[in-house]
């Protein structure tokens, strides 16, 4: 509501001028059409969504003819690169998920692009996640210009009104002996390819365990900018990248283990196994070193031992969290009112959300899991169309569900 009440603004103030809301996906930027059209009243005459599907000479004549664009960054620096948008005439620059806006991210190239013929028009920013530091909010200040800033939170004056009051329980689980033992011996696995960095001084964390996908890809490009990287003969330097590459796609199957369950690492490593063995040449000497080991292989038989019981759910917070669904269910069936209730579960992987369905439907028919995903992953999961998700969370429901969503964090 705050960038449609913007946009009206300069759209009243500035009639000449040209508005541009810029976001980083489709459906973002359909929703601010929606909030434009019906919230404020823009007039759809004088606005125009472009994509990439809409021809060259069709985007020309928008930029001459509409005053208020909604089209992702992407677009608006091509177009403005193309000379197809004159950057004289935007008077005001709304970014959606502005936290993106550092580094050469479009963002940050369309507002370069229209400070070089353009210095008098206006940025709104807004992002509900601007940074973890202070660092990184100020790189986002320093990208957009931005001169002043407003800050909200669920405590704020002017929010607390609409916000439903929420209780946060912290739930900390120890590794079982059989997800540590599993943990060590791949661990194993992976020690000589860490041990080659660490030696080469390349990535300076020691212990296994503590490694992670991202932190290993890091390290891998701050050594290829370093001295080292760029004085290294061809040789070393190949298999310098290959081990970083190697380590890092093989730390994410160990993240699995500890934070999603012994399934969620199972099915992964299988992953990997099947694409290097289905490799015609092979794949990386490397991998296929490693999913040859006898330390390898030992990991898959205990997986698939602990997996042939099917009662077996492969992480603690699993039974933990079927106890808390069924609780909630069975709390509301005993309350005097009878009432419809809804949980939703967020988790980081479309694996694990597969995994937390799994382990609720074995308490059918008092939970009737559905999983939320966009898009099919190519594996035989379909995702679910927009209509679906809309019908299967409509207060409507007679039916009782947990909504699986993926979201950032367990």
């Amino acid at each position: 509501m705050i960038a449609a009440t913007v946009i009206l603004n300069f759209f009243r103030w500035a009639p000449e001028g040209q508005i541009a809301f810029l976001a980083p996906t489709k459906p973002l930027v359909a929703q601010q059409i929606d909030a434009c059209f019906n919230i404020v009243g823009i007039p759809r005459s004088a606005t125009a969504e472009l994509t990439g599907s809409v021809s060259v000479q069709q985007r020309r004549d928008y930029w001459e003819e509409k005053r208020v664009f909604f089209l992702t960054p992407q677009t608006m620096q091509n177009d403005i690169a193309k000379g197809i948008c004159d950057a004289k005439r935007i008077v005001c620059l709304v970014i959606d998920e502005a936290h993106r806006a550092t580094g050469n991210y479009a963002y940050v190239q369309v507002i370069k692009l229209l400070r070089r013929v353009n210095n008098s028009f206006r940025v709104l920013a807004l992002t509900a996640t601007p940074g973890s530091t202070i660092d990184k909010v100020q790189a986002v200040i320093d990208s957009c210009g931005i001169a002043g800033t407003e800050i909200r939170n669920l405590e704020s004056l002017d929010i607390r009104p609409y916000v439903h009051k929420r209780f946060q329980h912290l739930q900390v689980f120890e590794l079982t002996d059989e997800m540590v033992e599993l943990r060590d011996l791949y661990c194993k696995c992976l020690d000589p390819l860490l041990k080659k960095l660490n030696d080469a001084r390349a990535y300076w964390v020691t212990d296994t365990k503590a490694i992670s996908m991202f932190g290993v890809q890091q390290a891998g490009r701050e050594w290829m900018v370093s001295n080292a990287g760029r004085d290294a003969n061809p040789a070393f330097k190949g298999m310098m990248l290959n081990t970083f590459s190697t380590l890092s796609s093989l730390a994410l199957p160990l993240h699995f283990l500890t934070d999603h369950g012994v399934r969620v690492f199972f099915n992964k490593l299988s992953e990997v196994q099947a694409e290097i063995l289905s490799n015609p040449r092979g794949g990386s000497k490397t991998k296929k070193g490693i999913i040859n080991d006898e330390g390898f292989r030992k990991v898959m038989r205990k997986c698939q031992e602990l997996l042939s019981n099917k009662e077996y759910s492969g992480h603690p917070k699993l039974d933990y969290m079927a106890s808390v669904v069924l609780k909630h269910f069975f709390d509301a069936e005993d309350a005097e009112t009878k009432r419809e209730t809804r949980i939703m579960v967020f988790t980081s992987y479309r694996s694990s959300a597969e995994e937390i369905v799994r382990v609720l439907r074995k308490h059918e028919p008092v939970v009737r899991p559905h999983i939320f995903v966009g898009q099919a992953d190519g594996k035989g999961v379909e995702g679910m169309k927009q209509k679906n998700q809309i019908e299967v969370a409509s207060p409507l429901t007679s039916q009782r569900f947990v909504e699986l969503t993926l979201g950032l964090g367990d």
